[in-house]
């Protein structure tokens, strides 16, 4: 049996994962709220990579962790743009502020595209910030 990472970073982003995985499915499970197909793709997108991101964590499959970061990060910027429901925009744009954050104390946390994807991910949360402002003020 192959060893469990006991990184400090890994173990923060298991705990963020949780995290989001358990806010998810409260908004999924949510008789309440109506979600489109755009919203549904975009939550079973994100457990379908976090499902692949619990096994590489388990398996001590590094590369495929830094792999998936990235995936999550690209697949929540293009969804973030069509979904409907605005629970998940306000969702993504936690989780944004969420990488950002991690990426002040981890340098390392975003690879060698670090500058192109911080200043990518900022206009995207300016976007879908004001996106979600938008849509607030005409609720």
């Amino acid at each position: 049996m192959k060893k469990v990472l006991y990184n400090e970073k890994y173990n923060q982003l298991l705990l963020l994962t949780l995290i989001l995985d358990f806010a998810l499915f409260l908004l999924l499970f949510d008789n309440s709220i109506r979600l489109e197909k755009t919203d549904l793709l975009y939550i079973y997108t994100i457990y379908a990579t976090h499902a692949l991101f619990y096994w590489s964590l388990f398996q001590n499959k590094t590369r495929l962790i830094q792999i998936l970061f990235h995936l999550v990060l690209i697949v929540s910027i293009v969804f973030g743009l069509y979904v409907d429901n605005i629970l998940i925009q306000l969702f993504i744009l936690g989780m944004m502020t969420m990488i950002h954050l991690l990426n002040l104390f981890d340098k390392n946390l975003m690879g060698k595209y670090q500058n192109s994807l911080q200043k990518l991910s900022i206009l995207y949360f300016l976007i879908l910030s004001l996106r979600v402002g938008y849509r607030w003020g005409s609720i």
